[in-house]
């Protein structure tokens, strides 16, 4: 078996298949499965938004995080203007979720800056072998699947609001619909010039040119300074041991990776593989500890992202003491968490675990690219205090958390997951259902998911009846009567299985 593929769409994981199948690696397949879902899954990610990936080496045994998330704008310049941020309601089948967006909550874009870097440093087939599959998709379409019209029609009147935007999701003025041909022919003709040559100049010429002029034109948050000091950097990833696997996840300035290994940190101090784990005992603990978990945040976390020992504090005795059984009700984020996962493993055993996102977008294209802009300083959950509360050219904080976990040396899943906030729950619940009570990866993602934040105990559909009746005796339970993206959506691998998650529209693949 050359490896295994899982992500949000059967197109995005044909293009790593065919990656693999040409004698590319993991982490080829990973990124040239990246910049297809901007093509495939418009409304979730884009060459504008933002990622992470964690990467272990099967040969060598490193381990590796790629840090190309949104840099906070403003050097040189007065960035970001609060007055140009506008509100966009979004009607959940009756929740309603109001976004900050517009022009003004564009951040520096990562994901194509990432991709060529860690191609650059990883990558063995040639650069012009590992875009190919996306240039051919956005230029000859891609069938809209139920999924993704659904999210691009949720978000109808941001994606209206640009002239470019408006061109690629809507033709003659209606939206595009289910079934109908997806293109984007300015991302094929962006993508195919960085076949041969310096990246880097390509980079320059092809992609930050039109965002210097367009923010000149509109007085835009985004400067000259800002892309000439933005880079992918390599950090180390944050590694933990517990209940018998080590998780590896992104470290700070990443909120997402941080928060999952706390809350194993706590469960870790019960037996949980004597639990029921759709029992009442079980789902109790689990949100006790999401509690504090989210306690620990707002306590600890918030406003101290870049302190150089914040990881080592977080995990500490002290501090796992400090919010065990913390009862705080925090206030939950306004998203519903448009990111998508890649998860990848390959023959020698090297592991890719890659998330990206543009937030909700701007609803306005880098033009010429077909490129959606981010709106990251719009995000709730990455702008706790406000988006002029974060330092000038440094890395905004994320809760997406690609994660990979290992026994013995051993890969035994590559995972990350959407959904805002409840990306750290799913992660977590995924992992256990796998690593504790030794669910297969099917079985360990569709099982049904169980999530505490301001003061309500979301339940998806599928726990036994009398679990949820016995908990409703204790929490204020919002019982759902289906599976859905409010959980997030864990693509997964392991080393010869995977599953891709249903509530996202997930496809796994494996390639002989």
């Amino acid at each position: 078996m050359r490896g295994v593929i899982s992500s949000g769409h059967p197109v995005t994981s044909e293009a790593g298949a065919s990656v693999l199948r040409k004698g590319g690696t993991a982490v080829d397949a990973a990124l040239a499965a990246s910049a297809v879902s901007g093509v495939t899954e418009p409304g979730l990610t884009s060459l504008g938004g933002g990622g992470l990936a964690v990467i272990h080496e099967g040969d060598s045994g490193r381990n590796r995080v790629f840090d190309f998330f949104a840099d906070m704008p403003g050097l040189e310049g007065d960035g970001p203007d609060p007055s140009s941020f506008k509100e966009l309601v979004v009607d959940y089948e009756g929740a309603l979720e109001t976004y900050l967006v517009g022009m003004g909550t564009a951040a520096l874009p990562g994901v194509l800056p990432g991709i060529l870097y860690i191609h650059e440093e990883m990558g063995t087939l040639p650069l012009a072998d590992v875009l190919a599959p996306a240039i051919r998709v956005a230029r000859d379409g891609v069938v809209l699947s139920a999924f993704q019209a659904r999210c691009n029609y949720l978000f109808r009147d941001l994606l209206g609001m640009g002239l470019e935007s408006r061109k690629v999701f809507f033709r003659d003025g209606v939206m595009l619909k289910e079934g109908e041909l997806f293109t984007n022919p300015n991302v094929a003709r962006l993508l195919s010039k960085f076949g041969s040559g310096d990246w880097r100049q390509t980079l320059e010429n092809e992609f930050y040119s039109p965002i210097v002029k367009h923010m000149e034109e509109i007085s835009g948050p985004i400067t000259p300074a800002d892309l000439e000091h933005y880079t992918p950097i390599e950090r180390c990833p944050l590694e933990i041991s517990c209940m018998g696997f080590d998780l590896l996840t992104p470290p700070p300035p990443s909120t997402g990776g941080l928060r999952i290994a706390f809350l194993l940190k706590l469960l870790e101090r019960n037996e949980l593989a004597g639990m029921d784990r759709t029992g009442p005992e079980y789902v109790e603990l689990l949100a006790q500890c999401q509690a504090s978990t989210d306690a620990m945040r707002k306590g600890v976390v918030d406003g101290n992202i870049h302190d150089k020992n914040l990881a080592e504090e977080v995990l500490s005795e002290g501090c796992l003491d400090r919010f065990t059984d913390d009862a705080m009700v925090v206030a939950p984020p306004r998203s519903a968490g448009n990111t998508t996962q890649i998860s990848v493993t390959d023959a020698t055993g090297t592991a890719v675990s890659l998330t990206t996102t543009t937030g909700e977008s701007t609803g306005f294209m880098i033009p010429g690219t077909g490129v959606l802009y981010n709106n990251m300083l719009g995000e709730i959950d990455l702008n706790p205090d406000g988006c002029r509360a974060n330092p000038v050219g440094k890395r905004l904080t994320s809760s997406m958390s690609p994660s990979v976990m290992l026994a013995d040396g051993e890969v035994i899943g590559v995972m990350g997951s959407g959904g805002s906030s409840r990306i750290i729950s799913a992660i977590v619940q995924v992992s256990l259902n796998h690593a504790v009570f030794g669910l297969d990866a099917a079985t360990s993602v569709e099982s049904p998911r169980a999530h505490y934040e301001g003061g309500v105990l979301q339940m998806e559909a599928g726990f036994p009846a009398a679990t949820v009746q016995k908990l409703k005796r204790t929490f204020e339970v919002n019982e759902w009567d289906r599976i859905d993206r409010y959980f997030g959506g864990v693509h997964m691998t392991t080393g010869r299985t995977g599953a891709g998650d249903t509530r996202r529209s997930g496809h796994f693949m494996a390639v002989e």
